[in-house]
């Protein structure tokens, strides 16, 4: 339930395991959630992880790109 422009905060973490479709539902979801002047708080792993192979969800398309989360 993601209650309109509720909340001061939201953190989200290992949200990069969820496939592209359902991450973008729930990226917007929690920009949603956000009170005015709100913070979302992200952790996740970027395509670079992918060249130390120790952890995150070892597929491109779910890694966090600048870009992808300005959009």
């Amino acid at each position: 339930d993601w209650s309109a422009r509720r909340f001061d905060a939201v953190v989200a973490i290992f949200v990069q395991f969820a496939s592209p479709a359902l991450r973008e539902r729930m990226f917007r979801g929690m920009v949603a959630a956000l009170a005015p002047g709100g913070l979302l708080i992200l952790q996740g792993y970027g395509p670079k992880q992918l060249d130390y192979a120790t952890g995150g969800p070892g597929r491109l398309e779910n890694l966090y790109t600048a870009e992808l989360l300005r959009e």
